[in-house]
């Protein structure tokens, strides 16, 4: 946004302060910019003093910003009903890969642990009754194959953690939404603070 701006959108704060987006700020600046253009025939430094000078013509140019605000605003408000709508649809989805994220993520970990203990158990018992003096290069290997396992199954545990936190907090907050649960719901509520 260039500097001769500014004093032009001093002349409408609250419009201006309708945006946080970088991209929304330098819309509005240019609009008013040209809106001021329309209205006084001059450039940018010569249409503030214009407007400042006229009382009717700055109640025109503030009027025809605050309308871009409220069109820019209602846009915007279309834009965040569309992303609603389709994060409600995602959310009442009963869709397997959808509902079904958290339990997979749990049961590839326990299959992981399942995988790791056999991998080292049995051969470790079998070359114990077999051949012991295998027992030691075996370990060894098992170790090798743990430490190479180890960060995929920390990483894997820490987003089965996260799931498991974001479960917690669903169940709770449909605890605590009003006018659930019924009576029991209710004294539940009143008694232990809707946390279990």
């Amino acid at each position: 946004m260039a500097l001769p701006l500014l004093p032009l959108l001093g002349l409408v704060p609250e419009v201006v302060g309708m945006f946080t987006d970088d991209e929304d700020v330098t819309r509005a600046a240019e609009t008013a910019s040209n809106v001021a253009r329309t209205l006084t025939g001059a450039d940018d430094e010569s249409a503030v003093d214009a407007l400042k000078a006229d009382p009717a013509l700055l109640m025109e140019f503030q009027t025809r910003m605050r309308q871009f605000a409220m069109q820019e605003m209602q846009e915007q408000t279309k834009r965040l009903r569309q992303i609603n709508r389709t994060m409600r649809t995602e959310y009442e989805s009963a869709n397997t890969y959808k509902t079904g994220w958290r339990p997979a993520v749990g049961w590839v970990l326990a299959f992981s642990f399942l995988i790791i203990v056999l991998a080292v158990v049995v051969p470790w018992v079998w070359f114990t009754f077999d051949d012991p003096s295998q027992v030691s290069p075996m370990l060894e290997s098992a170790a090798r194959l743990i430490g190479a396992l180890n960060n995929p199954i920390i990483a894997m545990a820490a987003v089965l953690g996260v799931l498991i936190k974001k479960r917690s907090d669903d169940k709770h907050a449909a605890i605590d939404a009003p006018d659930k649960g019924g009576t029991l719901g209710k004294l539940y509520q009143q008694y232990f603070g809707g946390r279990r």
